[in-house]
This record gives C-alpha cells, sequence and structure tokens, in this order.
C-alpha cells in the first residue's frame, strides 16, 4: 500500500509541475498579468502645478500657469472589438490616421457612439469571468492619437505627460516610440516624456483596453465605461523641482494654535549638481503672510532626490471644519541658483484634526455626526466626465440640503473635487479604487495581487494627502478581507496617521459582526442592530458607510436612524445610498428621456438598480431629500408642553453659533396664518441650548376648542453663502399646540343599548338596531350589506387584502429572475407566500346573541 501511495503522489507531482510549466509558457499580456500594474510610471505624488510667481501661486489658478499644456479636445480615434483586430504600428509617424473618426477628449467612447454602456451592480459585464484574464473575444479597445507643439519657454527642464483617468488599461508611445504602461483607471498616470520629444510638431498616441486584469478588481456598482475619461496635460517643471510636498496642518493647545509640518521632496533632474534656495511661507485668506519657515540653501546632487522635513508653530489659527472652512495658502518657493529661475508651488491647506477617543472619531476635538451621501460621478450626458460646474452644483445642493460629509463611492474621483470640497465645507470619506464584488476575498487572500492593491492605496493617498476636507481613508468596498487589506492599512497608518481608517468589508460578507480598522461602518443594519454594535463596541464608533437605499419610493423610516444617531454617543453617522440616479439622456422620437440597465440591448445587466439616487440625473431633487433635509438639519426646536409660551432652541453645529441666522415663526389656527413672530437666535452656541419665549402668543388667547392650532418655526440665512442666497431655509420646525378634536365616542352600558332585532332570511341574518340594519351571508360569514334610515353604505362584503404594488427596493434590484438578489427580495418572498392571490377559507358559521 505505502508503494502504491508513493507511486500515486509521485503521479501528481510531476502533473502539477507539468502544468506551472505550460502556464509559463503561455506568457499573459499586460493587461492580463496582475502583477504588472504600470511601466515607466512615474512615482506618485500630491496634486500640483508650477507657478512663476507668487501672485500666482496664491491664486491657484492653473490656467495662469505656462507650465501647463491641455491635450484635451479633439483626437484621431479607431476602436475595435477585439485585441486581436487593434491597429498594430498606428502610433508610428508615418502611420497616417487622417481616415479615423475623431473623438472629443475628455469622453467615455461608449457614450460617443462606440459599443455599449453597460451597467452592472455585482455580476461582471461579461459572460464567464476567469480571473485574471479579461475576455479575449470581447474585450474592446481604443486607439487614440494627436499631434501638439512645446511651447518654446520648455526648451529646459523635464515635460511630464499626465493622465486623470483612463479606463481600463492603456499603453503609450510619443513620436512612434513606446513610453509606458498603467492601469488603475481612478488616480492619475504621469510619464516623463522629456526625451522623446523632437523639435516641432510631436505625436502622442494611446491605446486603450476596455477591460484588463484590474477589472477584477474595478468591480463597482456603476455604469462599465471606457477610455480617456478625465483630463489629460503636459507639464513642464523645471531641472530642480518640488516634486512631492505632504503638509499636515494639526491644531495644539486646546485647538488654538496650529502646527504645520511640512515634507517636501526636491527633485534633480539633471546630471550635474543644483543649488538651490528652499523657502515656505503661509498665507491667509487676505493674501496676507502670517508665517515663514527660515530659507534654506541646499545642494541637490545629480538625479538626486532629498526630502526634507519642517515644522512650525502659529498662533491663533482658524481651524477648517466643514461648517467654518477656512483656508489658508502654503507657497513652496525653490530658487534654482544656477540659473536664478524660481519654481513656486502652492495649495490650500485648513488646520484640522482628526482622532479617535473614548471610542469617538473627534474632529477639532468635537464628537462630529457625518450627514452623508455616496456620490458617484456621473452626469447624463457625458457619464463618467464630470465638468466642475456639475461638481459645485452637486456641492451646493448637498449644503442646502444640511448634507455636510461625502463618500467618493468607490474610487477616488476627480483632484478638482477635493479642491472644492476643502472651499466650499465637506467631510470626506476618500475611497480607494477597489472592489471585487463578484469574488469578494478571493484576491485580497492572494499574494499575487497585493502589489495592485497597495499601489492603489498608495496612489490615491499621495494624491490626496493635502487637503483638509478627507477625514477617513477608505481602502475600498465589498472586497472581502484579507492580508492585501492589512498591507493597505499598514503603509497608510505608517504615512499619514492624522486621518481614520474605514473599509466594510469583511470574511465572510454582511452579516451583524463589526468590520475592521477604526469605524463600525456596517452597511443596512436595521436601527436594533445599530445601537447593538453602538453598546457592543466601546471604542470605536459606528458610522454606517451605506443605509437607505433610495430607490423608488425609499427612505421613509430614516427618522428612525436619527432619533438614535442623536440619541448614542457613539452613533456618529451614516451615508445615503446614493446621491444621484445614474440615468443615461436619451433621445429620440419618443422624446427625452432617462434610460438605465438594458436599454442598449446589452445582455448583461441590472436593470435600473442605477436608479437609486435622492437627486435625479439633472440634479432635481427627489421629494424624499426634503424629508433628509429635515432630519439633518442643524437646529431644532422642542417643546416641553409645560408652558405654551416656552420653547428649547437646540444648536447642532458643533463649530458655529446662531448669529448667522435668522428666526421667525408663525401660529396657525386650522392651517390659516393667524399671527407671524420673530425667534432671536443670537447668542445660542455651538452644541447648546436655550430657551425662547414667546410671551403671551398662546396663553394671552383664547383657542376654539373645536380648532387645531400649530406654531410654525423657519431659520433662514441671514447673509448670501458661498452655496445659498440670503434668506435660505435652513430648518423648520411645527409643534402641534392644540390638535383637532377626534370624534367623540359615547360611552354607555350595554344594557342601556336598543334591543337588537334578528331574523334569518335564507341565507342572510339581518340585524336591527336604532333604524340601522347590517347583513350577514350565513355561508361565507361575511359582512354583506349595510344600510342606515334606508340608505345603502355597504353592498358587498369587504375583502381581504394584504398585499401592495412593490417597489423598486422590494424588487430587489435584480433584472435577472434567477439571480440570488432577486430570490431573496421582499417582492418574491411575498410572492412564493401568495400574498397577492389570498384565498378565504370558511370553516364554520354561527351565530350567538350576548345579553351583555
Amino acid at each position: 500500500v505505502r508503494a502504491i501511495r508513493k507511486i500515486v503522489f509521485g503521479y501528481f507531482l510531476v502533473f502539477f509541475s507539468g502544468c506551472v510549466t505550460d502556464k509559463n509558457i503561455q506568457k499573459l499580456k499586460y493587461w492580463e498579468d496582475p502583477t504588472i500594474i504600470g511601466e515607466n510610471k512615474e512615482d506618485g505624488h500630491a496634486t500640483l502645478l508650477p507657478f512663476d510667481n507668487l501672485e500666482q501661486a496664491l491664486s491657484l489658478d492653473r490656467s495662469s500657469s505656462s507650465h501647463l499644456l491641455s491635450l484635451n479636445g479633439s483626437w484621431k480615434f479607431k476602436w475595435v472589438p477585439r485585441p486581436s483586430d487593434r491597429p498594430r504600428r498606428f502610433y508610428e509617424t508615418k502611420h497616417s490616421v487622417s481616415d479615423w473618426d475623431d473623438i472629443s477628449v475628455p469622453s467615455s467612447w461608449e457614450l460617443e457612439g462606440y459599443g455599449q454602456p453597460i451597467y452592472t451592480n455585482v455580476k461582471h459585464p461579461f459572460p464567464d469571468p476567469s480571473p485574471p484574464i479579461p475576455p479575449r473575444d470581447n474585450n474592446p479597445v481604443g486607439s487614440y492619437r494627436r499631434g501638439f507643439i512645446i511651447p518654446d519657454t520648455w526648451k529646459n527642464g523635464q515635460i511630464i505627460l499626465h493622465f486623470d483617468g483612463v479606463r481600463s488599461a492603456f499603453f503609450v508611445w510619443i513620436n512612434g516610440k513606446s513610453v509606458g504602461y498603467s492601469q488603475g483607471s481612478m488616480t492619475s498616470a504621469e510619464f516623463n516624456i522629456t526625451s522623446f520629444l523632437e523639435p516641432g510638431e510631436n505625436s502622442v498616441s494611446v491605446q486603450v483596453f476596455r477591460w484588463s486584469d484590474a477589472s477584477f478588481i474595478e468591480d463597482q456598482d456603476f455604469w462599465r465605461l471606457s477610455g480617456i475619461y478625465r483630463d489629460v496635460y503636459l507639464m513642464h517643471v523645471p531641472e530642480a523641482h518640488v516634486r512631492h510636498f505632504k503638509v499636515t496642518s494639526g491644531l495644539t493647545d486646546d485647538h488654538q494654535h496650529g502646527t504645520l509640518s511640512l515634507k517636501t521632496h526636491l527633485k534633480n533632474y539633471i546630471s550635474s549638481l543644483k543649488d538651490v534656495v528652499l523657502e515656505v511661507s503661509l498665507y491667509d485668506r487676505e493674501k496676507k503672510r502670517i508665517a515663514v519657515i527660515d530659507s534654506e540653501e541646499l545642494e541637490l546632487g545629480p538625479g538626486v532626490e532629498r526630502v526634507l522635513k519642517h515644522s512650525i508653530r502659529i498662533n491663533d489659527v482658524k481651524q477648517w471644519s466643514a461648517e467654518v472652512p477656512d483656508l489658508y495658502t502654503l507657497v513652496i518657493s525653490l530658487n534654482d541658483l544656477t540659473n536664478n529661475r524660481t519654481e513656486y508651488i502652492s495649495c490650500r491647506t485648513g488646520f484640522r484634526t482628526v482622532e479617535l477617543k473614548d471610542g469617538q472619531m473627534l474632529v477639532n476635538g468635537k464628537p462630529v455626526i457625518l450627514k452623508g451621501v455616496n456620490r458617484h460621478e456621473h452626469d447624463p450626458v457625458t457619464g463618467r466626465t464630470v465638468s466642475e460646474e456639475l461638481m459645485i452644483k452637486d456641492i451646493e445642493l448637498m449644503k442646502r440640503f444640511n448634507i455636510n460629509a461625502v463618500r467618493t463611492s468607490h474610487y477616488p474621483n476627480h483632484p478638482r473635487w477635493y479642491e472644492l470640497c476643502d472651499q466650499y465645507g465637506l467631510y470626506v470619506i476618500d475611497e480607494t479604487n477597489l472592489e471585487s464584488h463578484a469574488f469578494w476575498s478571493r484576491f485580497t487572500l492572494d499574494p499575487e495581487w497585493e502589489k495592485a492593491f497597495l499601489d492603489r492605496a498608495q496612489r490615491m493617498v499621495l494624491r490626496d494627502v493635502n487637503h483638509p476636507s478627507i477625514i477617513v481613508w477608505s481602502l475600498g468596498n465589498e472586497a472581502g478581507y484579507g492580508p492585501n487589506h492589512d498591507v493597505m492599512a499598514a503603509w497608510i497608518r505608517e504615512y499619514d496617521s492624522s486621518r481614520l481608517i474605514h473599509y466594510e468589508g469583511k470574511e465572510p460578507g454582511y452579516g451583524p459582526l463589526p468590520n475592521h480598522f477604526d469605524i463600525i461602518a456596517n452597511m443596512y443594519p436595521s436601527v436594533e442592530l445599530m445601537k447593538e454594535l453602538h453598546d457592543e463596541n466601546p471604542d470605536r464608533p459606528v458610522i454606517l458607510c451605506e443605509y437607505s437605499h433610495a430607490m423608488g419610493n425609499s427612505n421613509g423610516n430614516i427618522f428612525k436612524y436619527w432619533d438614535a444617531i442623536y440619541q448614542y454617543p457613539r452613533l456618529q453617522g451614516a451615508f445615503i445610498w446614493d446621491w444621484v440616479d445614474q440615468g443615461l439622456w436619451r433621445e429620440d422620437q419618443n422624446g427625452k428621456y432617462f434610460v438605465y440597465g438594458g436599454d442598449f440591448g446589452e445582455e448583461l445587466h441590472d436593470g435600473n438598480f442605477c436608479i437609486n439616487g435622492v437627486v435625479s440625473p439633472d440634479r432635481r431633487p427627489h421629494p424624499a431629500l426634503y424629508e433628509i433635509k429635515f432630519h439633518l438639519q442643524n437646529i431644532k426646536v422642542h417643546w416641553t408642553r409645560d408652558d405654551p409660551n416656552s420653547y428649547v432652541l437646540e444648536n447642532r453645529y458643533f463649530f458655529q453659533n446662531l448669529d448667522h441666522i435668522k428666526g421667525h415663526g408663525e401660529l396657525l389656527e386650522n392651517g390659516n396664518i393667524i399671527e407671524r413672530f420673530p425667534v432671536e437666535t443670537s447668542g445660542t452656541g455651538p452644541d447648546s441650548r436655550r430657551e425662547i419665549s414667546l410671551p403671551g402668543l398662546i396663553s394671552g388667547r383664547k383657542m376654539n376648542p373645536e380648532k387645531e392650532y400649530a406654531i410654525n418655526f423657519f431659520f433662514t440665512l441671514k447673509e448670501r453663502t458661498s452655496w445659498a442666497e440670503k434668506g435660505h431655509l435652513i430648518a423648520s420646525e411645527q409643534i402641534m399646540v392644540q390638535p383637532l378634536r377626534g370624534p367623540s365616542i359615547n360611552r354607555v352600558e350595554v344594557s342601556e343599548l336598543p334591543e337588537l332585532s334578528l331574523r334569518e332570511e335564507g341565507n342572510t341574518l339581518l340585524v336591527n338596531a336604532s333604524g340601522k340594519e347590517f347583513k350577514f351571508d350565513l355561508i361565507s360569514g361575511e359582512l354583506s350589506g349595510i344600510m342606515i334610515d334606508n340608505d345603502p353604505y355597504l353592498i358587498t362584503p369587504l375583502a381581504y387584502n394584504i398585499w401592495r404594488a412593490p417597489t423598486d427596493n422590494d424588487e430587489g434590484g435584480s433584472s435577472d429572475q434567477n439571480d440570488d438578489l432577486d430570490k431573496r427580495s421582499f417582492a418574491n418572498r411575498w410572492l412564493q407566500a401568495d400574498y397577492n392571490d389570498l384565498t378565504r377559507s370558511i370553516r364554520s358559521v354561527n351565530t350567538i346573541v350576548l345579553n351583555e
């Protein structure tokens, strides 16, 4: 027996070895190999752009910089349905592309008429997914090419080709020469193209693959769109350059004074020594310099990058918060003494702290409450390509509806979004571009994917680290849980300890157990489970990353969550799923309307499950958003009912008083205004309550006992803000002082009631009393008729019904009747129980006359 076992073992060993050898023989393409995530890409860095002088740097107006050349606009374009059909040598300068189509960049090619937009939630948008290899016969490829001329002022220094976002994987050529490769579609990709350039006209060629191995970890719930969908530009940097910088602006001494810590990466791109002078200054909103780090002269060796650290204390700084987003401007200047040229790099910064203390998340020492939404980048016409105007519109709407936080579900957004959040005031959970919903923990448990996981976290953090609006880093969404997530978290903690880490996924997925890392963020728990998570985990806050799924007729029970959040100290908020309906405009003979999954003839899709926002695709608020606004408002009026003229005004802001608010009220009688009055708000400090008195409004008035009386309170902006006009309604409240009386109930003894008269006529029992007649069917046992003073009130039996039309949320969100989501949906379980087809059965019919 032992000999046989040895032989069998030896056979399996040889067979297994043969399998590995076969795999190595068939070398994977770049876009099929998860270990290849880029080639010749520049290291990640903070969003930056060189300026030539201080005035430009203080304005941060990118259009004023002579170091930026946009490549947005018209490109030559060719689309093919599979990689084997792609043009092979189109990037060569002798290859003519004059007969190719023109396409606008940035854009998604499916919305420009090439291929199909596909919306799916969990399942992949192609059949039979087999990681890491994407489909080989169903993988459209888009080839782009355009020319450009380098400005004369760029003769010295380095020239960087910058892509803000390309989906899913792409190669780059300059003047026919291979430059590099990139995947990771939601963060910037840069290539140093200096050595590839020629005098005069140059060409840039890009070949984009719709699917790649990265598609298996970019399985988000959204439209699957492709191409160069964010900005493309050339950036010129001097020979001695501030390649990266990290600023941490904190608070000290009971949050009264500021601490600024700065790490700068100075790069010498040439092969000779550079003498440079570094100076760092901080300016306030009025462009007054309030702090300076002493200038420092130093040497940069040939091809060397030096990292310098500085710190400084600034007294009496203004804090940054979503409520009062005070910003300063940091300016870094690097003077190259060898050519006397100075580079200016700048960014806005805000002084604030984020910490986990006693189980609460504290911002500037306060246990803020995140009143959040999840937001996909979505335009109903251009899809993933979102303009600055639409970003601002989103922020203005959020602020007007009392939303103070946004989760960038489920990927880093366009860099401009974070600058606007800094400026207008929104708390941000910045989320890594990582989701493997269909395969859950498979990739985080596989060491082969560790490099891709870590790179996505690093590039997000390095790009966005200087934004005060970001208070939490997220490791992604619905990608299970495993060692690769721990590697991501460990790097983030080492690099940036000034923020918390969020990740909801766990293994096994969902369920009542809390997730890992700093925040308990369970999705869609009941209110009861949310409270249990609070009570059973005293060391961490509970902030739901998704709840109140806003699909169709929804959000009706949101008040239950907010009643609990304001009651329990470590329940610190929640993020509605989600902000905007992901519908796409279509205009045809039927008119102009929004379409969703399945409307492009695609076989794999998830129907209208992308229509689950609180605003429509064109940003019209849904009715539910007004309900949400009420429960998120930061001003509340309470009435103890002890005194009809005495109320309590509660300020739920954490950092501002109510001096910017104008209050007024009105007394209503049966819905008609009978008196108006002012409400004093000044002097109501942050997170405080104070009594407000309405002398004689109620007690000095004789109220009709047959009428309803209510008081409406309104709180509006005294002055215009960056996000709303003067008079915008911030909060409102209605208190019912005297409800309308209901019908009176006469309570009498049974012996005092008129005697009943009963008689049978065939199969009908007739019951009479005081001019009222009731008919009962003795066969069915039903009340079949009512007559009062010879007038019919009921002529047919009452029907038993517990069925109602299912809402979108009831349906479960899948277009596939065999999908597990559909099988588990409320509507499917109701149908299985025959709620829509009740059958009434009769056991017996008896008549009993009671004396009492």
